[in-house]
């Protein structure tokens, strides 16, 4: 199985929360909540401008939280690629918060990181993550671990240097 990366296509972004709707069924029931592991952002530039940015952990290919995490909570899949967390061994010191460009590492009421998991069993079985088989634009895809050119575009725009 090639390693993969979450990768999102600013311009055909339209904020429509499918994802984010999908995201929370697929990790969440009735009885159980938590922090959103995607969310849908709309950022106006000054000339008011308005771009829609599908924001959760993008599974970075240089994933910065690996690096900050003290404890190696945060690791990557190898068969996959993606990037997963072992919150039994999160220390709570939000350092991989801080690194992340997206926000991506949420923390539970027990102080424990959580984040997107790129839906590791679905795409273990063949499917796409949940956020990506919704999105009806399709600016949500996945693609190898190649060029970073859309990553760091995303990136710039949660930053305010790009609309």
């Amino acid at each position: 199985m090639s390693k993969i990366v979450l990768d999102l296509n600013p311009s055909r972004c339209v904020c429509c929360y499918a994802c984010v709707v999908a995201c929370l069924d697929q990790h969440y029931n009735i009885e159980e909540s938590g922090p959103p592991l995607r969310r849908a952002v709309r950022i106006e530039s000054k000339e008011g401008k308005i771009s829609c940015v599908s924001v959760g952990c993008m599974h970075c290919a240089d994933a910065p939280c690996m690096t900050a995490c003290p404890t190696g909570a945060i690791y990557r899949d190898e068969e996959t690629g993606l990037v997963q967390v072992q919150s039994s061994r999160c220390v709570g010191c939000r350092k991989c918060r801080r690194v992340c460009p997206f926000g991506a590492p949420q923390f539970t009421e027990e102080k424990k990181m959580v984040k997107c998991d790129g839906c590791l069993e679905r795409v273990r079985h063949g499917l796409l993550p949940v956020c990506v088989q919704t999105c009806p634009s399709g600016a949500l895809s996945v693609r190898e671990e190649d060029g970073l050119e859309r990553t760091e575009r995303v990136r710039r725009l949660l930053a305010g240097e790009e609309l």
